[in-house]
Parts: C-alpha cells; structure tokens; sequence
C-alpha cells in the first residue's frame, strides 16, 4: 500500500523549489525544530488544523535531538536522487505485487502526476483517491485509510492466499 509517496524527486519541480527554501541561512534549522515541523505537518493537512498532541509527538520525537535535526535538513537540502533512481529501476519487481496506491485530493505537496508515475511503473495497481485530504492524509482521515486498506486486503488476500496454495 502506498499514499502519497514520492518516487520521482527530479521531475516535481515545485517540490524541488519549497526544499530549496531551506537553504536560506537559519530557515532551515528552524523548519526541522518542533514548531517548523508543527508548521509544515498543518500546512500538508487539508484541515489546516494542529494534530493532538499524540500525533504530533510521533512525528517530532523521532527528531528531539540537534543531531537527528540536522541529520534531517541534510536529507531534505540533498536528497539522494541515486537512492531514487534505485527505487526506480526496482519497480518493475513489483509488477506482479497486489498493490494500493492512494493518493489525497487535497495534496500540495506531491502532484497527482507522481501517482500517475508510479501507476505506469506498476500497471497492475490500483488506485484510489482519499477526499479531504491533504499530504498528510492518514491524519486528516484515518478513518478512511483504514477503511481503504481493509478493503484492499480483502479482495487481494484470497488471490495470494490462492497463489501460494498453487507452489
């Protein structure tokens, strides 16, 4: 299952331009401290609304430490599109994997042309839209994502269930 993944960095020009902010001297150290990323987890929200604290905690704490912060705004300033375009060519792999991909109506983050991307890459995958969603979309609706996967799992379970029956 895949929501709003990014797979194709070189060819999301606006993506490239919002990480290239970052380079500004003292703008980027304070995007990746607690209340930047409070800031850009609202702004990837189609809610605009502040996560509970439960929530916002799982996404900040992984990054409480200045070390894990700058280790963060190094990943963000220089992605590694080699590690990309690894993924890339790895793809046609998963040709024949029951695959999901969602992606939410709201996104500002990654265009609906990343899904399409990923979609060409993997013809036999399905593909849903999740609405009032922004980038954060199991956030602004858990309820259907959940409700989403459930329903991929059962119709793909018993086909998997079938093929391993069949080795």
């Amino acid at each position: 299952v895949v929501f709003d993944t990014m797979v194709h960095p070189r060819e999301l020009p606006l993506l490239r331009a919002l990480l290239g902010v970052l380079h500004v001297p003292g703008l980027g150290l304070a995007a990746v401290r607690p209340t930047g990323l409070r800031l850009m987890l609202r702004l990837g929200s189609s809610r605009r609304r502040v996560l509970d604290a439960d929530a916002l905690a799982a996404y900040r704490d992984p990054y409480a430490s200045g070390e894990a912060r700058r280790a963060l705004l190094r990943a963000l300033v220089s992605p590694r599109f080699g590690e990309f375009d690894e993924i890339i060519a790895g793809l046609d792999k998963l040709s024949t994997t029951p695959t999901l991909i969602a992606w939410a109506d709201h996104d500002l983050v990654l265009p609906r042309s990343e899904m399409r991307r990923i979609l060409r890459a993997l013809p036999h995958a399905r593909s849903t839209t999740i609405e009032r969603a922004g980038h954060f979309l199991q956030e602004d609706q858990p309820e259907a994502v959940a409700v989403t996967i459930a329903n991929f799992l059962d119709v793909t379970r018993p086909m998997i269930v079938q093929e391993e029956a069949q080795q």
